[in-house]
């Protein structure tokens, strides 16, 4: 009996409960939509869809751009060319059972190059942190400036929350809570070279990037609902964010899926809700979609790169990808994004 009571059986046994948990209430809640689902008329404008897709790759090559931006302050870099593909590529990550891929694909050219494998980690943890920061500020400033009537009651908690963004951002205080829970967890400790300034502008960076992607989500909502205007679009980001932020940090859940789509469905419900039935069935329509939406964008991301990569003769031996993420377990510090 003992031998089955360890680490990986127990984390296993935890990620089951969590995807059951989530499946049942994401299914509880379909079954009783099930009506409004049922009678919606399904349209969409494809041109705004496809606007939206584009808007989508801008902000994921944006991403990769930043991805290199931050390996250069941690002196890691390598060729622009090879930390966009490596970016692209890992992706797939997503997609490919087990966490190889997330972080395996970028030690590859990191790898031939002989950078430092823990500074390459390190780099990937900064870039998932950033995501996370960046998203709580366009969470904070959307619940904040949106008139909403449930929001309105905690204007002074999100003002507060806000303040606390700034002050976090100081890598030693960002470097203590990292480190105190990396202790609980006994993993080892982790130090942040970089200045208030440096991680302060890339924050910001994030932040615009964050806001390329509500754009892009906000003509994704209106080309499932036309009525829909502009003024929506920071509480549109906050709720895509507020979503995205819950699929990240609910690691244990593949690509957050399920996830995400719940907290989006009931974010969306302040604009969209059940009691007006014309509306009533959008906020998981649109919940859908975007899965749908996300899967595409980031699927052309990862076949672009490999396109970029013939094109300039850039070999990728995947083969190697196991031997690389294996490495991965020796690092701390490694999260999926």
């Amino acid at each position: 009996m003992k031998k089955w009571i360890n680490k990986k059986n127990i984390i296993l046994l935890v990620k089951i409960v969590f995807m059951v948990l989530v499946l049942y209430f994401l299914g509880k809640y379909l079954i009783n939509n099930f009506q409004e689902l049922k009678n919606y008329e399904f349209k969409l404008d494809i041109l705004l869809f496809v606007i939206s897709l584009l808007l989508f790759l801008a902000y994921k090559l944006y991403n990769a751009i930043l991805w290199h931006y931050i390996t250069y302050k941690n002196g890691c870099s390598i060729n622009v060319k090879k930390a966009v593909i490596s970016w692209g590529y890992s992706l797939l990550g997503k997609y490919i059972p087990g966490k190889i891929f997330y972080l395996g694909a970028r030690l590859y050219y990191y790898n031939e190059e002989g950078k430092s494998n823990k500074k390459v980690t390190f780099s990937f943890f900064v870039e998932n942190i950033c995501t996370l920061l960046a998203a709580t500020f366009i969470l904070l400033v959307a619940a904040l400036f949106v008139d909403n009537p449930v929001l309105n009651q905690f204007k002074l908690i999100f003002a507060v929350l806000l303040v606390v963004f700034f002050v976090m951002i100081n890598p030693r205080i960002l470097e203590f809570c990292i480190n105190l829970g990396l202790k609980i967890l006994k993993k080892p400790p982790v130090s942040i070279p970089m200045s208030y300034k440096d991680m302060f502008f890339i924050v910001l960076l994030f932040i615009g990037n964050w806001l390329v992607l509500g754009l892009g989500f906000f003509l994704l909502v209106k080309a499932l609902y036309p009525p829909i205007g502009f003024d929506n679009y920071v509480f549109l980001s906050g709720a895509f964010a507020f979503s995205s932020m819950a699929g990240i940090l609910a690691i244990i859940a593949p690509g957050g899926i399920g996830v995400r789509e719940y907290f989006l469905i009931l974010t969306l419900e302040a604009i969209f809700p059940k009691s007006i039935p014309a509306v009533a069935a959008l906020p998981m329509v649109i919940a859908a979609v975007s899965r749908v939406w996300v899967t595409i964008a980031e699927l052309a991301a990862v076949l672009l790169s490999f396109v970029f990569a013939k094109a300039n003769k850039i070999e990728f031996k995947a083969e190697t990808i196991k031997q690389k993420g294996e490495q991965e377990e020796e690092i701390p510090g490694a999260i999926e994004p």
